[in-house]
């Protein structure tokens, strides 16, 4: 079953859920697409995408 966001209801990919876990921690039952996880942390979301980058060549398993 895929994720929804839950903040306007778009389906969230596989690095967005990675983003939720890595930055609101592995608890958190809130999932947020690239779009409104920039918004909650108030960044771009090409620095989301920089980001996801990042943890994926340091081999975090979020982002495999």
């Amino acid at each position: 079953m895929s994720e929804i966001c839950s903040v306007c209801n778009k389906e969230v990919t596989l690095d967005e859920v990675g983003l939720t876990l890595k930055y609101f921690g592995t608890d958190y039952k809130e999932r947020y697409c690239k779009k409104c996880c920039a918004k909650k942390l108030e960044c771009s979301v090409e620095k989301l995408d920089e980001m996801i980058e990042f943890f994926r060549s340091t081999g975090c398993p979020l982002f495999n």
